[in-house]
């Protein structure tokens, strides 16, 4: 079982930043909101339809699996640093996902509870700024899940 372990992170890693690609290429014309919530370069019908892209996205569980896998490579993790020996690498790559989880658990179920809760009919302005979070959260979420990568691949290298 053991020498899988390292492929196994890997793997669930790289379907968690497969998801988080996927949505960024459905947030990409909303992209312009990052910076400036009243962009006007930003279509307000994109708008629109990404944040009820991404209301779909939450309605099927999208966060939920996206928990179960970052989970499952820290537990996967975890059994890697033991096998390691408890190196620097791995120590680095657990405390990186623990942050991802903290970050997730902390910032990332408000944000994603604000966009599930969006009302088309209020204006276009809680739309913006709902879907605003949710594409910063998104990029973080990236961000995290390829510096897990990068150290997991540190990490396959025979010591």
């Amino acid at each position: 079982m053991g020498q899988y372990v390292f492929g196994l992170v890997s793997a669930v890693f790289g379907i968690a930043n497969g998801m988080l690609l996927l949505l960024s290429f459905v947030e990409r014309p909303a992209f312009g909101l990052i910076r400036n919530v009243n962009n006007p370069r930003v279509n307000d019908k994109n708008t629109h339809r990404i944040l009820e892209d991404i209301q779909r996205f939450i309605s099927y569980r999208g966060p939920t699996i996206m928990a179960i896998l970052v989970t499952t490579g820290f537990f996967l993790s975890l059994y890697q640093c033991y096998l390691r020996k408890y190196d620097i690498f791995s120590l680095l790559n657990v405390g990186i996902i623990v942050l991802f989880l903290v970050f997730s658990v902390t910032f990332g179920r408000e944000v994603l509870r604000q966009a599930s809760q969006v009302s088309f009919t209020g204006g276009i302005a809680p739309a913006r700024a709902a879907l605003r979070k949710v594409i910063l959260l998104h990029h973080v979420g990236w961000a995290f899940i390829l510096v897990i990568l990068v150290l997991q691949f540190s990490v396959t290298i025979p010591t």
